[in-house]
């Protein structure tokens, strides 16, 4: 009986610790690509502003 509880909450946990590493995961990826598209943007600005500079 013991082992089956034990048994349950490792399942239980394990499960928990899976969430919580993929949210946490989804959360980073979703950070780095605003950090990307802020990067691309401020490229894009530069780009504009030196082809302006030499037109």
């Amino acid at each position: 009986m013991a082992e089956a509880v034990v048994g349950h909450l490792v399942v239980t946990l394990g499960s928990a610790l899976a969430t919580e590493a993929a949210t946490f995961g989804w959360a980073l990826l979703c950070q780095e690509a605003a950090a990307l598209r802020g990067l691309f943007g401020k490229i894009h600005e530069s780009k504009v502003s030196l082809m302006n500079s030499f037109s």
